[in-house]
């Protein structure tokens, strides 16, 4: 499925004394049994060495690779800080879980920068659910929403989403992060209905942008009530064993 709620996670640069700033704009990150799968290397690693490479105008990054979760042959892997707004900086001694495209030519090296899921080391991060259960061979079937308010890309808490058609009630609540994930029993298709809020606008309260974003999220809905008493959106997912069904809305707001 296309990203279509948009969490900008805005980084600036300065480039020169002119004033020139350029802007990294991220769309909402897959999650992890989403991403998973669309990713050459998935790893925890520790930042050994940052330094100079005289054939790359970038710092060279040297990783040490402490858990291989998918693709990551070496126990050392290499990166760069490629110094553009979309990039992380390593530091030496940083702890974290890499995701990133692998070089066709230089096999331990990865590609990866602040928008798919690299982020700082925590025991904690939501994604060690699923990676240690693909470790211990357990299957997971699970549904994954990403809910934020249209325009602002703020995420949405305690919006209710529920599987539709099935003997025991399945739902969820959406987190301080606006995700929400639903187990379900077996693999195949899922029809999922997420509940609108009160307050919720129509199209023609939307700006020009926003408007467009929601016509384009629309394609991916298959009904919807937008008005009156307890509108919702409903939603088509196809579950495999460990691929999550995934969608994502941002949702119009009255303020």
């Amino acid at each position: 499925m296309r990203c279509l709620g948009f969490a900008n996670v805005l980084f600036f640069i300065a480039v020169s004394n002119v004033g020139i700033v350029f802007g990294c704009t991220c769309n909402v990150s897959p999650p992890p049994c989403y991403e998973f799968w669309r990713t050459d290397a998935v790893f925890i690693g520790t930042v050994k060495k940052v330094h100079r490479d005289d054939s790359f105008p970038f710092d060279k990054v040297e990783i040490g690779v402490e858990e291989n979760f998918r693709g990551m042959s070496s126990s050392v892997a290499e990166t760069y800080n490629y110094g553009h707004s979309c990039a992380h900086t390593f530091k030496d001694g940083e702890k974290y879980l890499f995701y990133g495209s692998i070089d066709k030519d230089v096999r331990n090296r990865i590609a990866t920068g602040l928008c798919n899921r690299t982020s700082q080391f925590n025991d904690s991060i939501v994604d060690f659910e699923f990676l240690r259960s693909l470790r211990s061979n357990e299957s997971a079937f699970w549904i994954w929403g990403t809910i934020s308010e249209i325009g602002f890309d703020i995420p949405l808490r305690g919006i209710r989403a529920e599987i539709l058609g099935q003997k025991k009630k399945l739902h969820g609540i959406s987190d301080e992060l606006g995700n929400i994930k639903i187990e379900v029993p077996r693999q195949g298709k899922y029809t999922v209905r997420v509940h609108l809020p009160k307050g919720t606008r129509d199209v023609n309260g939307l700006s020009r942008n926003d408007r467009t974003l929601w016509e384009e999220q629309m394609k991916q809905i298959v009904r919807a009530k937008l008005d009156g008493q307890r509108p919702f959106i409903d939603y088509n997912l196809d579950v495999k064993a460990n691929r999550c069904g995934w969608f994502d809305v941002s949702i119009p707001i009255h303020n």
